[in-house]
Parts: C-alpha cells; sequence; structure tokens
C-alpha cells in the first residue's frame, strides 16, 4: 500500500503471548539471531515505544473492539478489505487494504500484564517480481511479445513467472525449476539433434538401479535434541567454551553444536542464509537455533570437515553427539532409466496461447470479461457503497468504453447525410419516456451515472493514494488525463447535449425505432425512410450544429486533441485492469488482450478524430424530406438550416445583442 512510506519508522511487530506460542519457534530464533526482543510487560512495552500504558491498553481496546464487529458482522464493514470482503478496522481500511481476519486478539484491560515479543519491521527487498518476460520454455521475449531466439533467463533476473506476488520459498524453486528448463532448451538450441538425456543421479555419484534404503532415525543425545553427525576422519581435539569463545570474526569462526566444535570459517561463503546467519553465533552455542531450521545430517552433507573436535575437559565426546547417517536413496527406476516427465500445466497453457487458436481464445476471453462487467453493471449491482476498491472504477469505466463504441459507431451516420445524422439524433428522443419523467433517457441517464461514479472514485483513490507523487513518477498520468478529459466533456455537453438549436430539420422516422424495411435496410437507412407515406417530423438539426461548430479550425484541434488525450487515459487503464482477477482473464493471454484492447481504443478514437477533419474540409449535404416540408409549409422560404442553401461553405458567427442568443448564417 505504500503506507511505511508515508509515516515515520521504526514499526513495530507486537505479538502477545497467544500469537507468540502459535509461532514459538520462529520467536526463539529470531531472538537467537538478535532480531526480537521480549518484554515481560505491556508497561515494559509502553516504555519502549515511549508512549504511555493508557495509550497503548485503548489502542488494543480498539483493536478488540473491532475484531468483535467483524466477527459479527463480517460483509458489513465500511471499508475494502484484502484480499477482497469488508472490513471494519479502519487503521488498514483506509488504504485500500483492510484487515478481516482478527486472531488471538485480547482486551486493552489484559495490556499490563502480557508478555510480548516485538520485532521492528521495515521495507526491505526480499525478492524482485520484475524482469525480463519469458516463455514457458525460459526463452526471452521482446515487447511485441516475440521469443528472441538463443536468449535465455531464469531465476530473479525473470519476472512474471510468479504473477503480481509469490509465496515465500518460491523464488529458490522458481530458479531450480526454471534453471533446469534453462538449461535444457539451451542445449537443444545449440546442439539439436545431438543433445543427449541426462541423469541427475548419475551427476549426484549415484548407481542407476540402486534400491533405495530405509533412512534411519537419528539417535536423540541428552537433553532430547538431535545429535549432530560426526565427520569420518575429523579430528578428535577437546576444547573449551572459553577457547571457542576466541574465534569470533569472519577470517575465524568456530560455532558449537551438541557438543561439537566447527570451525566454519571455510564455509562462511557458501552458507545459503548468508555470512552473517552464522556469524551472529560465532564463538556460542547454537544447538538450539540450528535445530529450528536444519535437518540432523545437513552438517555430513555440506560440511563434513568442519568438524574439528568436541567441547569438554580432555575426555570422551559427550554421549549421543554421533548421529547415524541416513541411507541415500536411488530416485531411480527399475533398469536405471528415468520416467518421462508429463507435460504441464505451463506447456499446455502456453500451447493454448500460441497461433490463431491462442488469438482466437485470447478474443473471447477479453470479450467475455467485458460483457461480463457490463451485465454486472446494469443487472446485479446492489445499493451504491462508497468504499476504497477499485470495482467501481473498473466497471463504470467498461461501460463507459462500451457505449463509446455504441456512440461512435452512430456518429458515423454524418458520412451519410442530414437525414441519417438527424434520424439517428432523433432515435434517442424516442426513447424519453424510459427517462423517468426527465428530458433524457435511460441510456444517457445511465451513462451520466456511471460517469460520475467514475469521476469520484478515480479521484477519490488518486487523493487516498497517489497523491503524494510527482507527476515525474507517472502515477498521476490517469488523474491528469482523467481531469482534461472531464473538462473536455463538460464543454461538449453544453456544445451538444445542452445546446438550444434555433433550427429544425424534417426527418421521416421509420414507425418503430429502427427500420426494418428491406429496401431501406439494404442502403443503411436505419433511422429514417424514403417512404412519403410516413409523415414528416420535425426534429433537431444536429447535423446542421456539427458543421457550424468544425468550421472553426480552433475547436476542431481542441476536440482532437481531446480524442488524442482519451485514447492515452484509456490504453493506460485498459493495462492496469487487464491483470485484475476479477476479469478472469489468464496470464498468458494478457499480452495479447493488451493489444486487442488498445486496438479497439485506438479505432474508436480515430472514428472520433475523422469527424471534425470530415466537416471542415466538406460541404452539407441537402435533406431528403426537404421539399415536402417547405410545401406542407413546415419550412419557410428563408431556411438556413440544412434545408436551406446546398451551397453553404463556412460559417461566421454573428455577435449577438444583449439578451439574445448568437445565430448562425451562411
Amino acid at each position: 500500500t505504500g503506507e511505511m512510506w508515508k509515516n515515520k519508522a521504526p514499526f513495530r511487530l507486537c505479538l502477545n503471548s497467544l500469537a507468540a506460542k502459535e509461532i514459538h519457534w520462529h520467536c526463539e530464533h529470531y531472538k537467537g539471531r538478535g532480531v526480537m526482543r521480549k518484554f515481560d510487560s505491556g508497561a515494559d512495552l509502553a516504555k519502549e515505544i515511549g508512549c504511555s500504558l493508557q495509550k497503548l491498553e485503548e489502542v488494543v481496546e480498539a483493536h478488540y473492539q473491532v475484531s468483535l464487529k467483524q466477527d459479527k458482522d463480517p460483509d458489513g464493514g465500511p471499508f475494502p478489505a484484502y484480499p477482497n470482503g469488508k472490513s471494519w478496522d479502519e487503521p488498514s481500511g483506509k488504504t485500500g487494504c483492510g484487515k478481516k481476519f482478527f486472531h488471538n486478539c485480547i482486551q486493552g484491560k489484559q495490556v499490563a500484564t502480557e508478555v510480548w515479543h516485538v520485532a521492528i519491521v521495515t521495507p526491505v527487498i526480499h525478492y524482485c517480481m520484475g524482469g525480463l518476460e519469458i516463455s514457458v520454455k525460459s526463452e526471452v521475449v521482446d515487447k511485441a511479445g516475440k521469443v528472441i531466439k538463443g536468449l535465455y533467463a531464469a531465476g530473479e533476473v525473470a519476472g512474471g513467472v510468479h504473477g503480481n506476488n509469490r509465496l515465500g520459498g518460491s523464488s529458490l524453486l522458481d530458479c531450480v525449476a526454471f534453471g533446469r528448463v534453462a538449461g535444457r532448451n539451451c542445449a537443444e538450441y545449440m546442439l539439436g539433434k545431438d543433445v543427449q538425456p541426462t541423469d541427475l543421479w548419475k551427476l549426484a555419484g549415484g548407481a542407476p538401479g540402486t534400491e533405495a534404503k530405509e533412512e534411519k532415525k537419528a539417535a536423540p543425545a541428552q537433553g532430547g535434541a538431535a545429535a549432530a553427525p560426526a565427520a569420518a576422519g575429523a579430528s578428535a581435539g577437546t576444547y573449551t567454551m572459553a577457547e571457542v569463545q576466541k574465534h569470533t570474526t569472519k577470517d575465524d569462526c568456530w560455532v558449537v553444536l551438541h557438543g561439537q566444535v566447527l570451525d566454519v570459517t571455510s564455509f562462511l561463503k557458501d552458507h545459503p542464509g548468508g555470512e552473517l546467519a552464522i556469524l551472529t553465533f560465532a564463538g556460542k552455542d547454537a544447538s538450539a537455533e540450528f535445530d529450528m531450521i536444519h535437518p540432523p545430517d545437513v552438517v555430513q552433507k555440506y560440511a563434513p570437515d568442519a568438524v574439528i573436535g568436541v567441547v569438554g575437559n580432555g575426555s570422551a565426546p559427550a554421549a549421543g553427539a554421533v548421529a547415524a547417517a541416513p541411507a541415500q536413496q536411488s530416485i531411480a527406476t527399475a533398469g536405471g532409466k528415468q520416467p518421462e516427465a508429463p507435460k504441464g500445466a505451463l506447456d499446455l497453457v502456453d500451447a493454448d496461447a500460441e497461433g490463431l487458436c491462442g488469438c482466437i481464445k485470447s478474443v473471447w476471453f477479453m470479450v467475455r470479461a467485458f460483457m461480463m462487467q457490463i451485465f454486472r453493471t446494469i443487472f446485479f449491482t446492489g445499493n451504491i457503497k462508497f468504499t476504497n476498491d477499485r470495482i467501481g472504477l473498473t466497471r463504470s469505466a467498461f461501460f463507459l468504453i462500451f457505449f463509446l463504441v455504441v456512440h461512435a459507431v452512430g456518429n458515423l451516420h454524418v458520412f451519410l447525410g442530414p437525414d441519417d445524422f438527424n434520424g439517428y439524433g432523433y432515435f434517442y428522443v424516442r426513447l424519453y419516456w424510459t427517462g423517468f419523467g426527465f428530458n433524457a433517457n435511460i441510456v444517457e441517464e445511465y451513462v451520466l451515472l456511471a460517469g460520475l461514479l467514475h469521476i469520484i472514485v478515480g479521484l477519490k483513490r488518486t487523493w487516498d493514494i497517489s497523491i503524494t507523487n510527482t507527476i515525474r513518477s507517472g502515477r498521476l498520468n490517469m488523474a491528469i488525463s482523467g481531469l482534461v478529459l472531464l473538462a473536455f466533456m463538460t464543454v461538449h455537453l453544453f456544445q451538444y447535449r445542452l445546446a438550444k438549436i434555433g433550427t429544425t430539420f424534417p426527418v421521416r422516422p421509420p414507425k418503430y425505432l429502427i427500420n426494418f424495411d428491406l429496401n431501406d435496410l439494404l442502403h443503411l437507412r436505419l433511422f429514417w425512410t424514403q417512404n412519403t407515406e410516413v409523415p414528416i417530423v420535425m426534429v433537431r438539426d444536429i447535423y446542421q450544429l456539427e458543421y457550424i461548430l468544425f468550421s472553426d479550425p480552433l475547436t476542431c484541434a481542441f476536440y482532437m486533441l481531446s480524442v488524442m488525450v482519451f485514447m492515452t487515459h484509456g490504453i493506460l487503464g485498459w493495462v492496469k485492469a487487464v491483470p485484475a482477477g476479477a476479469l478472469g482473464i489468464p496470464k498468458i493471454h494478457h499480452m495479447k488482450v493488451n493489444i486487442l484492447g488498445c486496438v479497439i481504443i485506438g479505432f474508436i478514437g480515430f472514428i472520433y478524430l475523422v469527424f471534425p477533419v470530415f466537416c471542415y474540409f466538406s460541404a452539407p449535404k441537402h435533406g431528403h424530406a426537404c421539399d415536402d416540408a417547405l410545401a406542407q409549409g413546415l419550412l419557410n422560404t428563408n431556411a438556413t438550416g440544412t434545408c436551406g442553401n446546398l451551397e453553404w461553405g463556412h460559417f461566421i458567427r454573428e455577435v449577438p445583442a444583449p439578451g439574445q442568443h448568437a445565430e448562425y448564417i451562411r
């Protein structure tokens, strides 16, 4: 959430006795490493924090009360929870990642006598989630999604393997699994058919066909601890702890494990946990911490020569100091033949994403996700709730894109002439009965609500999450482009939808909302008919308005610039939305769906860009029913609209007298 960067360190992880008991060995290990402290009372903890005991009790009590609310009404909280659901916890909830699971909670009155285990936590680079994108064959792919032949990557240099996050420990598995995949495919790329199969057991020094032997249990040492194995041929020297304590540097490091003395100086650089993990216990007995995270045979496997003797006064080694080494187990099958690895799920997914079939599936996932969000927005949205998640932002954005597609296609009627374009506008007017008494139809009202929802949620999330970022960081790109679009849409509404048009245009609308006459449909006359038996209706002349507004080059430039901002905003938002789990698009298809979405948004933008250019460089057409309307007295002979002179070019605006509307003349 980035909340740590907004607040002041140090940040303390405080575990009460119930929580510490559940992860006892972790606490002991971290205390041994010096990164966790134990406090015997709440007063001691409050003193460490620098606050009063009363304040600490108040905070714990508030947390306890929230846990009761969450247990009673888990879905009724006012804050969005992580990873989903609702939360009653305000401190975490206002970040958008509310806490919804409460375990081992205690009341405020228990704080004073409670035993606490406390550690300082801080942001660190634990694992790099980004990097080179790779295929399931560990091949590096370029920005276009194409494989770069002969280039392979594995481990932390590769990104996207784990999605947006990864499970603890999976990074090592990532290195091993994709390291082997990369090696195998690299060898095949270099050697082709000459590549030879490898047997890990042979490489490890085993013999194919060796029967698996039962692993013997390590004999317990005195005190119940598992004994550390003794290395064959190790020196039988005896050392006192005082002697061991002299060897505490990186160049001379000894430790004690279950009565045995180990010189681990040469092993430090090879320790998977790093040098510091061993140096922390240099000159000390590390048996308890060692047993928490190591199997009993680890010394014999990885550092058998490290054992140099035992702790004592010159007598025999302590009883139980030697453990039986487990017998090696064969991983080969009968006859020494390795079983063929089954085709994994990743291979199947990769195959599904390739070729024409993969493109079709990507389209299917995109359309399904898009339509599901539309249907959920219209039919499955409950009462409005103000939360801090982005569900409302995503769904409203999808609905607005859907409307823009319909609107852009509808506006193409301007190329067909005034009958088509004005008939298309009248189509929406005929739906005013659905507008609940307002001078609008239900589609326009829903679009308005979706737009307001998108604006409000977008601004709120920007204020809560990104407002502290700089413009150069790029985190405010969506907010800035969104505000530009808001300004443009406000101007656009007053220019078109709310504009008072002085002229009207005669149209013969079809009996039903859409023309079903076959001859008219073949000529793309969806919203008007040439049938003279259909009565003429005078409608708003938005065709004339289009030409009037776009006769001004500055208006054209403003409109086209705003359309390009829309394209930028749409593409940025699309790329952010595609990986969302709510859409259900498999990761292997994200690249193709991103490209498809960008193409669609680009096409919509292209349609809108064409309108002002077309109107600026072309002359308006004559209406089909103008002569009949004039004959019926619906128009006067001085008509200056689309039914006036056929050869109007650009328009000039006449300065109105005070209190009068401006009139447009040829």
